[in-house]
């Protein structure tokens, strides 16, 4: 049983070090979102966000500490996911999703309309 388990473990290891992942926002969900990510162990993740980390974030955002305040979330964001996972390849766009990009075909998504792509609008999250 037990190497059953761990050979379960290890392909779910070898598909996620395969996805490719978009995250829309890294405040409250999406900070959690993008640390636990980074701690699983994916092969790229893009992401928004055009606000800044301000006092009522610090209680309920990962990435707000006292240092950071008033700098903007995806930027703080990479630079602690740099610190988890140096292995992940990570791209940031410090500006809301949709101001600065046409739609998805923006160059940061490559492949995820030529391949089969899964998006979940609740969770605002795109993997491919």
């Amino acid at each position: 049983m037990e190497i059953l388990q761990s050979q379960i473990i290890m392909e779910i290891q070898n598909l996620l070090l395969t996805k490719n992942i978009a995250v829309i926002g890294c405040g409250g969900q999406g900070g959690y979102t993008l640390e636990y990510l980074a701690r699983l162990g994916v092969k790229s993740i893009v992401f928004w966000d055009g606000d800044c980390f301000d006092e009522s974030n610090i209680n309920r955002q990962i990435g707000c500490l006292e240092t950071n305040l008033w700098q903007n979330k995806a930027k703080v964001m990479f630079e602690r996911l740099s610190l988890i996972n140096s292995t992940i390849e990570l791209k940031y766009k410090d500006w809301y999703f949709g101001e600065k990009d046409t739609d998805l075909n923006d160059s940061s998504l490559s492949g995820a309309y030529s391949e089969n792509y899964e998006y979940d609008p609740t969770n605002r999250i795109i993997t491919w």
